[in-house]
């Protein structure tokens, strides 16, 4: 049987340079095939010293060097010591709400009074809205802080400030900055700062500990957050490298060793084992579960949830954010099928550069997934609209090289408010223009250039060499995620059996043999694509790892593409 590689994308190999991989090996006493690794991505680390080994004294970078930040940490320090009342408003998102649940507790412990702010999704929308305002205005707070929100919204702290003047407000935030920034005591956000500042690409979470962490009072212990700052890294696709880096092998560390109750009761729930959770378990295990609550609607249950210190409640609270999280995949599936109809339907499909699908009554807060699946299923630009009678919203995602917000910002004269950045965009916009902005969208998307997919090879490694120890040694170069992605290798060898497993029978299952050495391999939605092959000559690409089956661990094999090989 003929085919081609399932994912339909070119292979590339990753170059590394020979001298480099000699030099690792005597200096770090590591196997060549991880000096390889090293070598490819030593593009994207500064100190590999560090890398390997990292030391927040040498990573923490002086915080007078980023805008506003002296000015924020006085006046918070002054808020302590006055014991003023301050409120404070995050975002619905993980980012968000972790951040908050940290600054909330920080200021707590610190003997200020502090109440808070998580706004809904539908009924406020994204960042500060007039309505809060007014309510802000009216509770007489010293000082409102906001987190992971806040930057765009001058026009609505120029009215908080004609309601109450004497009000101090400090933004927290790291989304793109618009021109007019708003009139406010302080912004930190590293937007702000250049390229290559060391704070460049921290999270709301980030900040909040960057901002105790460098000016540390003696009542605060920035490490009990830990847990929080990673989750918010990594469920807000920052950067694994340098300082966010440290702050997410320190955080998983925290949740292996000595987890707070909330995380746990989240870790047993998402079945990961909190003492081997990875950067990964967060990402689709424990992220998605945090954001459940705030892409229904109403985040409030999650800052519950990791501000609560009993341990009945947090069980309580673990679980029915597990049904909310339940809920969410389920509207989501109902909408994955309507999207996939709609395409059926679509006879310019694979002319068009761009994927735009509108639904009635599509969940407004969900639809940002479906637009992430579609970008991962046809390497397109996606926008998926989810709209009633009144009010339509949509989600963007795109890929790399394709900057989603520009192309969104030339269809403005159809919306009523947009924002995001290169990767992820939201919008709103009446119903009756969704078919012109549809239009537009997709004409702004014929001018892409075309670049086939690609998938990223680091290096060729045969069967024997995947052991155990191999695998232990890998785990020098985690945590992995954006910016630093788990070694992926490619080999040729023989597809022994394989069969579909799963609940809906997506995924493969199979063995590979190469030169007599024969290993396990597992192929996630990849079972459709090769049924009935057995014994034939393959290539693949891959991810290694171990597998326990009946308390024994063996080296496995994770199928990331497979192709039939001719030759």
């Amino acid at each position: 049987m003929n085919f081609s590689s399932v994912s339909g994308k070119n292979w590339l190999f990753k170059k590394f340079n020979i001298n480099e991989v000699n030099n690792f090996v005597e200096n770090y006493s590591i196997s060549e095939i991880t000096a390889k690794l090293l070598s490819i991505r030593k593009s994207n680390i500064d100190n590999i010293d560090l890398f390997l080994n990292p030391k927040i004294k040498n990573l923490l970078p002086n915080p007078l060097l980023l805008k506003d930040m002296k000015i924020a940490t006085e006046r918070t320090y002054h808020s302590i010591k006055k014991n003023e009342i301050i409120g404070i408003f995050g975002d619905y998102d993980v980012d968000g709400v972790t951040s908050t649940a940290m600054l909330v507790d920080i200021l707590r412990t610190a003997g200020c009074q502090v109440d808070y702010i998580s706004p809904h999704r539908f009924n406020d929308g994204y960042g500060l809205n007039m309505n809060r305002m007014n309510e802000i205005a009216q509770k007489n707070y010293d000082a409102l802080i906001t987190l992971d929100c806040g930057i765009s919204n001058h026009k609505e702290i120029d009215h908080l400030k004609s309601q109450h003047p004497n009000i101090i407000v400090l933004i927290i935030d790291h989304h793109k900055c618009p021109e007019t920034l708003p009139n406010a005591s302080a912004i930190v956000n590293p937007q702000l700062a250049n390229d290559k500042h060391p704070a460049r690409y921290l999270c709301s979470a980030a900040l909040v500990d960057y901002l105790f962490r460098t000016t540390p009072i003696s009542s605060i212990n920035p490490d009990k957050y830990a847990d929080l700052t990673s989750i918010g890294v990594i469920a807000d696709v920052m950067p694994l490298t340098n300082l966010n880096r440290w702050y997410v092998k320190k955080g998983l560390h925290a949740i292996q060793t000595s987890p707070r109750t909330a995380i746990l009761e989240l870790c047993i729930n998402a079945k990961v084992d909190h003492q081997n959770i990875t950067s990964r378990d967060i990402g689709f295990g424990i992220g998605p579960r945090l954001n459940a609550p705030g892409r229904l609607g109403d985040p409030r249950p999650v800052v519950e949830l990791l501000l609560s210190t009993d341990n009945e409640s947090i069980k309580n609270q673990a679980q029915h954010i597990e049904t909310l999280n339940l809920k969410r995949r389920s509207i989501g599936e109902k909408i994955q099928q309507d999207i996939n109809h709609q395409l059926s339907n679509e006879p310019n499909l694979n002319d068009q550069n761009g994927i735009i699908c509108s639904g009635q009554f599509w969940h407004m807060g969900i639809i940002g997934i479906n637009a992430s699946r579609l970008v991962n299923q046809y390497h397109k630009p996606a926008i998926v609209i989810g709209f009633d009678s009144d009010t339509a919203r949509g989600s963007a995602r795109s890929i790399p090289g394709v900057n989603i917000y520009n192309i969104i910002s030339k269809c403005a004269n159809t919306l009523t408010h947009f924002g995001g950045h290169s990767q992820a965009a939201g919008f709103s916009l009446d119903p009756k223009n969704i078919i012109a902005f549809k239009n537009e969208f997709i004409q702004h998307c014929q001018a892409i250039d075309k670049v086939a997919p690609k998938k990223i090879i680091d290096s060729t490694l045969n069967l024997t060499n995947i052991t155990l120890e191999l695998i232990d040694e890998l785990k020098i170069l985690e945590p992995h995620g954006e910016g630093n992605p788990p070694p992926t290798f490619f080999t040729t060898a023989n597809l022994v059996d394989a069969k579909k497993v799963g609940k809906t029978k997506a995924h493969l299952k199979c063995r590979i043999e190469q030169n007599g050495t024969i290993i396990d391999g597992i192929g996630f939605n990849l079972a459709t694509a090769i049924t009935n092959i057995n014994s034939q000559k393959i290539q693949m690409i891959f991810h290694i790892s171990k597998n326990e089956f009946r308390g024994k661990l063996t080296p496995q094999v994770e199928i990331i593409d497979i192709k039939q090989y001719d030759h």
